[in-house]
């Protein structure tokens, strides 16, 4: 099984305790990160189990961030026009 290396600088734990951890390597194989270690350790997966490497020396990874929003009216026919003239005369009215 072919895997694929991130290197990062930078890796904010989500799942764990909301750590940052640095210098890792995150190995993925078949779409799912198998493991976190630190970034040292990626001579281990030599002799070409690996089928590519991305090095990311000044990032942040975020595994696990999921962008969970969703633009209902996009599609659908709907019009929007009242919409945006709503929005815009909440733009001019002052906000208390």
């Amino acid at each position: 099984m072919k895997r694929v290396i991130i290197k990062s600088r930078w890796l904010f734990d989500a799942d764990g305790d909301g750590r940052l951890l640095e210098n890792v390597m995150v190995v993925i194989a078949n779409g799912t990160i198998q493991q976190i270690l630190p970034a040292a350790e990626v001579s281990n997966y030599d002799g070409g189990q690996v089928a590519k490497v991305h090095v990311f020396e000044k990032g942040c990874l975020l595994p696990g961030f999921v962008d969970p929003h969703v633009h209902l009216m996009w599609g659908t026919g709907l019009r929007t026009e009242g919409l945006a003239a709503t929005n815009k005369s909440m733009m001019r009215t002052p906000m208390g």
